[in-house]
């Protein structure tokens, strides 16, 4: 049942039905200009808390000699607990991660392109019994106290012998930035590839005398 009220300029209204629809359309008013500005204050904060993913390569630089030694790269692994992010070590030995700040390749892969680059296994004529097999496993790659680690295990293989050489290094990263460890990282394996050649080199003398 709706009310009649009269007007001072002569018309009527019904008084229940036109309230309740002004009240609806406030109503409806205040529910979009509210989304609005949600939606605008989200677009804001997405835009400032948005971060693009670095990739780094510590795999870089000149190519090296060849090996002094006929060799045959074979499988690299990684029981490092490495991944693709950029893995810290804190004192506690808490571990911790960077989602945004990630190498190129999974460290087993970074590891083996480190080999094949600074140091070629070359080409030979030799029978596959004359060359050594190279595997590794990469046991450490991470940032622990301001400083790049890499370590390998090589497993070194021919017919007369199998050794595995352990090669560990840690290098101080000089900044703060991604570019900076990833100069640090790369100078560890650096020394983890030519502790490597050294070893191989021995062996190669100890086989001509």
């Amino acid at each position: 049942m709706y009310i009649l009220i009269r007007k001072t300029d002569g018309h009527t209204r019904e008084a229940g039905k036109f309230e309740r629809t002004d009240a609806m359309r406030i109503h409806l008013a205040t529910l979009i200009f509210g989304a609005a500005l949600w939606l605008g204050g989200g677009c804001v904060f997405w835009q400032n808390t948005v971060r693009e993913t670095q990739e780094y390569d510590p795999v870089s630089g000149e190519r090296g000699a060849d090996a002094p030694v006929a060799i045959s790269y074979g499988v690299f692994r990684n029981v490092s607990g490495s991944s693709r992010r950029f893995m810290i070590r804190s004192k506690d030995g808490q571990i911790g991660h960077d989602e945004y700040i990630r190498w190129l390749n999974s460290p087993e892969l970074l590891l083996e392109r480190a080999c094949c680059r600074w140091m070629p296994a070359g080409t030979t004529s030799l029978r596959s019994e004359d060359v050594w097999l190279v595997d590794g496993i990469l046991t450490r790659f991470d940032f622990e106290r301001g400083e790049a680690v890499a370590a390998v295990d090589f497993d070194l293989r021919n017919r007369e012998m199998d050794r595995v050489v352990h090669a560990e290094y840690r290098v101080p990263v000089n900044g703060d930035s991604p570019a900076a460890m990833t100069a640090a990282m790369t100078a560890a394996m650096k020394q983890c590839v030519e502790e490597l050649r050294r070893t191989l080199a021995a062996e190669n003398r100890k086989g001509r005398k």
